[in-house]
């Protein structure tokens, strides 16, 4: 959910939040293959955008800031949190139609 700005005909600013869901990641070492999943996460998310010259078209730069979290809760670990970080960034293209 990101909230926009309109700061002239062609420009817009956006603050807003996010939750990612269903995350897992997995990776592959010498023929061996590893999968993990993470907690539900929120994210916060800023943006600005341009119009295009001319049309309903936009080009947007977001920079989404993310920590995952890995909960385990059993006999070795009393609810150790592993953190990794998700930060990233993004350009979009969106058309109004």
């Amino acid at each position: 959910m990101i909230p926009y700005y309109q700061l002239s005909e062609r420009y817009r600013i956006g603050l807003g939040l996010g939750m990612h869901t269903n995350i897992k990641v997995s990776a592959e070492l010498n023929s061996k293959s590893s999968s993990s999943g993470f907690d539900n996460a929120n994210a916060v998310i800023a943006s600005i955008g341009r119009k295009m010259k001319y049309s309903d078209h936009w080009l947007e730069f977001r920079v989404v800031n993310v920590e995952y979290l890995r909960t385990i809760d059993n006999n070795s670990f009393n609810q150790a949190i592993f953190p990794f970080d998700g930060n990233h960034v993004g350009l979009s293209y969106h058309m109004l139609f």
